[in-house]
């Protein structure tokens, strides 16, 4: 009888270290701060990035040919509006005036900031950074890059791009995301074009 309940004990010591251990993994993974996959990291402050837009502004007339393909990497806040034709809403952003080799996408490879607007393939001659800009009256901020590469890279369907830089007063700012592009919008045949988001 004694056995009996010496094992009817531990049985019920063991059964309770299973649920408080459970409770404890429930608390843990309620209590979990959520991973930014995509994101912007801009003077150490951190900006999820959910949207990507490709600009594509035709052939170039250098030698070598390249496309000119802008990237605008946007928070969920901030969005292409395709009736008005331009930017809607209030968020964070980064472009990039690109140049690839091919008309329809952005070649794997590292695009490095050209500063002599030479147009030429696998480079960028223009980027900004957005914080909390507003589109339809110009609040917020935004500076403009002055060094960096961007490294493009293709995992299945989705891009990877990756860009480590400097601002124009120095701060630093890194890129990470993984997606497919949102929208493409064809402009090679406006009649001019918008250079930048925030100007």
């Amino acid at each position: 009888m004694k056995r009996v309940l010496t094992f009817l004990f531990l049985g019920l010591l063991s059964l309770s270290v299973v649920f408080v251990s459970c409770k404890k993994d429930e608390e843990t993974d309620d209590n979990t701060t959520p991973v930014v996959t995509n994101k912007m990291v801009f003077n150490g402050t951190t900006y999820a990035l959910s949207n990507a837009y490709v600009f594509y502004y035709g052939k170039s007339n250098e030698t070598p040919v390249s496309y000119n393909l802008d990237l605008v990497l946007s928070s969920s806040g901030f969005t292409y509006n395709e009736d008005s034709m331009d930017y809607v809403g209030t968020g964070d952003a980064i472009y990039f005036e690109l140049f690839s080799n091919d008309s329809t996408k952005f070649t794997n490879g590292t695009y490095p900031m050209d500063t002599i607007n030479a147009g030429f393939p696998f480079t960028f001659d223009y980027a900004e950074v957005l914080i909390g800009f507003n589109a339809s009256t110009g609040a917020g901020s935004y500076e403009d890059l002055v060094s960096g590469s961007l490294v493009v890279a293709t995992s299945g369907s989705n891009y990877v791009f990756t860009f480590t830089g400097k601002s124009k007063t120095g701060k630093d700012v890194t890129l990470s995301y993984t997606g497919g592009i949102t929208k493409t919008i064809d402009d090679s045949k406006s009649k001019g074009k918008t250079r930048t988001l925030a100007h």
